[in-house]
């Protein structure tokens, strides 16, 4: 074989890996975006209204991640953002947005020591039927590479448990 046979040979061979390793990229699941909808089902429409008379203005927005559906409703009351989430038709959770001057002091002291180099950029109370408690967001860096996690605290201020930040659904 050729030198010219063989550089032909190699250069077909790259090109082919090439787009075998660019098809397999395409097909990695990407994660799920949020849609904005119109309004819910008429039972989620009933168990919101139920808990929040005075609510005027919500943005409602759907995802979809698997075979669970969640439902999304932005709104504020009393100045406060908060957000609500639905799971497969059922409430799932409610936050508030809390500023970050507003943050309890053992709270920041944990975060300190619990992630050493990010800084506290977020702060919201969270609350579901059975459990109430602090959600902290570190974050060091920008855009897609930030490094990003999500520390859950009891209503006293106790660290419980690190959540996967890939999993939670963010906005505000």
């Amino acid at each position: 074989m050729n030198t010219k046979s063989w550089i032909l040979a190699m250069s077909v061979t790259m090109a082919s890996l090439q787009c075998t390793f660019a098809q397999e990229k395409k097909q990695e699941t990407p994660k799920a975006e949020p849609v904005k909808i119109e309004l819910p089902s008429d039972n989620i429409i009933r168990h919101f209204r139920s808990r929040n008379s005075g609510t005027a203005v919500v943005d409602w927005y759907q995802l979809k991640d698997g075979k669970t559906t969640y439902v999304i409703g932005y709104y504020s009351t009393d100045g406060d953002q908060r957000k609500v989430v639905y799971r497969n038709g059922a409430y799932y959770c409610t936050e508030t947005e809390v500023p970050i001057e507003y943050c309890p002091a053992k709270i920041r002291a944990a975060v300190d020591t619990l992630a050493p180099g990010l800084k506290l950029k977020e702060l919201y109370y969270e609350y579901t039927y059975r459990n109430k408690g602090y959600r902290a967001v570190m974050k060091k860096g920008r855009g897609k590479k930030a490094q990003v996690r999500d520390l859950m605290f009891s209503i006293q201020g106790d660290f419980m448990r690190e959540e996967d930040a890939s999993k939670i659904i963010r906005g505000f």
